[in-house]
């Protein structure tokens, strides 16, 4: 396929971009940091009164310029142009300027530790008695003298527009913490950056297709604006963030992004969530304006008519007339239906899903993480029959096996076996079990278990450092899951850490005891929590295992523990849950 010249594509980009506001405010900037300001509108138009004293400029160039640790560097005069709350590994903080081209300094100390506490908008003194870098930003992590000298000034008036500029990436040094506004395209996927956060690479008129240049924002908050890949976006004005090499313009907050055209949203699939109601899934937020309570924008087939719905994030809740179990439907919806940017609902715009069946419930009960050629295994129990269709596995963040239809009852095993594309790990090229437990009997199958519905799976085998697996029902929720971990310190791995908080925020792992530990399971937190000892099961099917230790679900450590292995068998001190 042929590509579109540069110009042209920065013409499409346009036409993705929301409208940028005026820079006209921009008249009342200041001059190049070391003089007074150009303009005498600095006084008559609303820029900063006081005026920050462009001196400035050249002592938070000096305190940059210092080594990392004890120092002694006055700034006098200078605008506090943003805070940042405390998320994950990021502190709280602020960041102080002096004149349109730079330079800026975050300051990593707590606003609130400091009075008066600095707000966008101040004129402030401080001495800089710490400096740090962080990822190849420069940190002033300690400060004395704290005043501030005039508040109210006009922080758009040190905003530079870095949407056409060809040197964000390669001049980072230059840009680092000053006050920006950048306008563009999200063209990657968004991914975890630290702790809390997601970043995506993204194309701007200036930079294109370099992934030095990435969005960065709380996960929270890109959730919640349903931002995606083929969005339009301006974020500022916000100070450009940095993890070593890569410009991040970022967002903290809704108010600091706005977002252009997007993506269609399309139907990803539908389930029924009892006999008379049914749930359709979108890949984006629908605009609850845009639904009809009475359901009339939902067509059900086989007889069967929405009668209600409602909006709930990226989903539509539906009411029913009376669903045959087992039976399949298909629900088309309307053009009519909306994200949140009205964009009507794209292909596909329908989907199947089945008539209520009872769904089982079901626990992760056992787990090898370092069987040879990656033959790893995971035990999964069911406490209370039914099916087990829809329901999934995850390994960190991502879905190792989606169930399809299988109807299971209580005290049947489930052993995942991984690697089953491996000749070592599947010599006899088994297939799962839905049936019986021995529908593919161990006698022909080498490895499969007698007592145990055997699955294989594509996946290469279970990471043995730190890891989360996660067990989810086929409505989304969150049912089970377990901590696990090498070692009880150090360093957990970023999709880790971001699986950790989903589970977490779902009550469905703690603290011994309960809770959450502050700023989440980050780090040496995780690894203190988890069930320890992931790399030091045995490299066979039949030796130390983890796994759980009795009938007790306490979302925490004290439930498992490492024994011989039982797979396709209640561990030791299990006893079995009544039938149903």
């Amino acid at each position: 396929m042929s590509k579109l010249p540069i110009e042209l594509c920065a013409v499409a980009l346009l036409a993705l971009l929301p409208p940028i506001a005026s820079a006209g405010t921009l008249d009342c900037a200041f001059g190049d940091g070391f003089e007074a300001p150009t303009n005498s509108c600095a006084f008559s138009r609303g820029c900063p009164v006081p005026v920050p004293n462009p001196a400035a400029a050249l002592q938070i160039e000096t305190a940059r310029q210092l080594l990392d640790g004890a120092a002694d560097a006055a700034i006098t005069g200078a605008m506090v142009t943003y805070r940042t709350p405390a998320i994950g590994n990021d502190p709280a903080g602020f960041f102080v300027q002096a004149s349109q081209p730079g330079p800026a300094l975050f300051v990593a100390v707590d606003p609130a530790t400091l009075v008066p506490a600095p707000e966008p908008g101040d004129v402030v003194n401080l001495r800089v008695t710490q400096l740090a870098t962080a990822s190849s930003q420069r940190r002033a992590t300690a400060v004395t003298g704290w005043s501030v000298t005039g508040s109210g000034g006009r922080v758009d008036c040190l905003v530079q527009d870095l949407s056409a500029a060809s040197d964000v990436v390669s001049n980072l040094n230059s840009y680092e913490s000053e006050v920006v506004r950048v306008g563009g395209v999200v063209t990657g996927a968004f991914q975890a950056a630290g702790s809390g956060f997601e970043a995506a690479m993204i194309d701007t008129i200036g930079v294109m297709g370099n992934a030095s240049l990435r969005l960065r924002m709380p996960a929270v908050l890109r959730d919640t604006v349903d931002l995606t890949t083929g969005c339009g976006f301006v974020v500022g004005a916000t100070p450009l963030w940095r993890n070593n090499l890569v410009a991040q313009p970022s967002a903290w907050a809704a108010a600091d992004l706005s977002l252009g055209a997007c993506p269609a949203p399309v139907v990803t699939g539908a389930l029924a969530t009892s006999s008379t109601s049914a749930r359709v899934d979108f890949s984006r937020r629908i605009a609850p304006a845009t639904v009809s309570s009475g359901g009339s924008q939902f067509a059900i087939d086989q007889g069967v008519a929405a009668t209600s719905a409602s909006v709930n994030g990226r989903s539509v809740m539906l009411g029913t007339t009376p669903q045959v179990g087992g039976t399949n439907y298909i629900v088309v919806v309307a053009g009519s239906v909306t994200d949140l940017q009205g964009t009507p609902v794209g292909i596909p715009n329908s989907a199947a899903f089945s008539g209520f069946a009872v769904r089982a419930a079901v626990r992760i009960n056992e787990l090898n993480a370092n069987i040879t050629s990656g033959c790893d295994l995971v035990e999964l129990r069911v406490t209370s029959g039914g099916t087990m269709q829809g329901m999934r596995l995850r390994e960190r963040i991502l879905d190792v096996l989606t169930f399809p239809s299988f109807v299971v009852q209580s005290n049947d095993v489930v052993v995942v076996h991984f690697n089953g594309s491996s000749a070592t790990c599947n010599p006899n090229g088994a297939t799962s079990e839905t049936t019986s437990v021995t529908q593919q009997p161990g006698g022909a199958f080498q490895f499969n278990y007698d007592t145990a519905f055997d699955w294989h799976i594509p996946d290469t085998g279970i990471t043995n450092t730190d890891n989360v697996l996660t067990l989810y029902a086929a409505d989304g929720s969150i049912v089970d899951a377990v901590f696990v971990s090498d070692d009880p310190l150090g360093i957990a791995a970023a999709d880790t850490e971001a699986q950790a908080a989903a589970v977490a925020l779902a009550g469905q792992w703690q603290v011994v005891g309960g809770g959450v530990p502050p700023g989440g399971f980050i780090d040496d937190q995780f690894n203190a929590n988890a069930v320890q000892d992931l790399n030091g099961t045995s490299v066979d099917r039949n030796g130390l295992t983890i796994q759980r230790s009795n009938n007790t679900d306490s979302n925490d450590v004290q439930n498992w523990g490492m024994a011989a292995a039982t797979f396709g068998l209640p561990n030791a001190g299990q006893t079995p849950f009544a039938p149903n």
